[in-house]
């Protein structure tokens, strides 16, 4: 043990630990320390993997001082690592300048977490530039962890094409692509409906070496429910089974939408027998498909049995499912219906989310009931749900369906929107237009500090422009 100690943290610190200050025994005391910067370690660690900045703040300024030059790079990066788990890409840039002016020396899983940081907070360049960076550095090379962080941020982000070069990329490296890698430029082309494109690049997969996996066809099925092609999506189920590749819930379901979206309830029934019949048990996301389905096409009274048949199969219907037949009652403009839904949410304790009110705010709003919107907002607050740009948007369509028009109440939720640092969109400055007026709107705006540029759309400025000089022509009409 005593070896063990000397060996461990040097004949000095061995010495202090045996003698102690004085010479006299301090094994007990020193033992104690070890212990606690023990804990200390281990809590840093727990706090960074769950991205908890402040906890893992405080704990580093204690170390900091008390671990060796040797693992300060760990130290700095398990921080950076926190900083990484909370999508906090300013606070890991800061923390990173900090760490080079006091000479720490990098490694790849400094550049590891400075990509990951960009990447969940959405940043796809500065993703990219410490890849390229970590690509220019001659003392360390990229791996694959680190080029599945960017392709998956690009991928995310939407942008096949930049995910689609940074694979090639990495193909051209002395890092391999893996499954993952391919797999993430597959859906990424999938959630924009490029069905032959996600194709192409699977061939490119098995070009590879590497197996498409499950996830790989799902995906595709995926791009061929968005654009509802239903032949497509079937065909791409055949040819996964063909290929021995086992279909899971997500591959039942993707068909299952496919024919949702087309509008086929039989169809969406159909492989919901045939996902049972596969072995499965059907979860929430196969009964909401259903109850969708017949929700969209007006059948609520079918959609409403597929949700008591969920309840019966002993899956509690979530908020999802609930979102569905009030939206099927918003849709044929049955504002009594979604009303006893909403409240039948509540009676099975389920919380309803901004779907939820947001689609109750728009049944008020087609029937012109502007207090029962307005009482909607504060109830959001109450049950800590923040209301979006949609419900506020709702509320003042109540108030320009009003007979005579709510201006006052209008004028009224649109400062609490801009109060609640709501996310002002092109569509609630169009509603607002319609009931105070353009010069009114205008005013308003300069008042709250709106930027009406910024937030309006060209379509919606050639209309404010339109309705102003509508309202001028009547002006000087009446004036005559």
């Amino acid at each position: 043990m005593l070896g063990n100690i000397a060996s461990r943290y040097g004949f000095a610190h061995f010495r202090a630990v045996i003698l102690g200050p004085s010479g006299s025994s301090g094994l007990r005391f020193k033992c104690r320390d070890a212990a606690v910067l023990s804990k200390e370690w281990n809590d840093l660690n727990v706090h960074a993997e769950a991205g908890n900045v402040s906890k893992c703040e405080a704990i580093f300024k204690q170390l900091r001082g008390s671990v060796s030059s040797q693992k300060q790079t760990m130290l700095w990066n398990t921080l950076l690592k926190a900083y990484a788990n909370a999508g906090d890409f300013a606070g890991a840039h800061r923390h990173h300048k900090e760490m080079r002016k006091c000479a720490i020396r990098e490694n790849q899983q400094t550049f590891g977490k400075l990509i990951e940081s960009a990447a969940k907070a959405g940043d796809v360049e500065r993703a990219t530039e410490w890849l390229v960076a970590l690509e220019q550095n001659s003392r360390l090379d990229a791996t694959d962890v680190h080029y599945n962080a960017v392709i998956d941020a690009c991928a995310k982000g939407l942008r096949p094409d930049r995910a689609v070069f940074w694979l090639d990329r990495m193909i051209n490296s002395t890092t391999s692509p893996t499954a993952s890698s391919y797999n993430s430029v597959i859906n990424s082309f999938a959630q924009l409906g490029k069905t032959d494109d996600a194709w192409q690049c699977l061939h490119k997969m098995q070009a590879a070496s590497l197996t498409p996996t499950v996830v790989s066809y799902t995906s595709i099925i995926h791009s061929c429910a968005k654009r509802a092609d239903t032949a497509a999506a079937v065909k791409f189920f055949g040819i996964m089974m063909q290929r021995s590749v086992l279909p899971n819930h997500l591959s039942y379901t993707a068909v299952m939408k496919a024919f949702a979206n087309a509008g086929d309830i039989q169809y969406v029934k159909y492989w919901f027998e045939k996902l049972k019949d596969a072995g499965l048990r059907p979860n929430e996301v196969a009964y909401g498909i259903v109850i969708e389905a017949h929700a969209r096409s007006g059948s609520l009274s079918d959609a409403v049995q597929w949700l008591e048949k969920m309840r019966s199969a002993s899956i509690k219907p979530d908020v999802t499912a609930y979102n569905l037949i009030l939206k099927g009652h918003s849709k044929i403009r049955n504002g009594t219906g979604a009303s006893e839904w909403f409240k039948k949410m509540s009676q099975d304790s389920v919380k309803p989310d901004n779907m939820s009110y947001g689609t109750l705010a728009e049944s008020f709003a087609m029937r012109s009931q502007v207090q029962p919107a307005i009482d909607l907002i504060g109830q959001m607050k109450s049950a800590s749900v923040r209301p979006s740009v949609i419900t506020y948007t709702s509320v003042l369509k109540a108030c320009d369906r009003a007979r005579p028009k709510r201006t006052q109440s209008a004028e009224s939720m649109f400062r609490d929107a801009v109060k609640s640092r709501c996310a002002l969109d092109a569509k609630i400055l169009s509603v607002l237009d319609s009931v105070v007026g353009s010069s009114r709107r205008s005013e308003l705006c300069k008042e709250l500090g709106v930027d009406e540029e910024k937030v309006a759309s060209a379509v919606l400025r050639k209309y404010i422009d339109r309705r102003a000089a509508n309202e001028t022509r009547q002006f000087r009409e009446r004036s005559r």
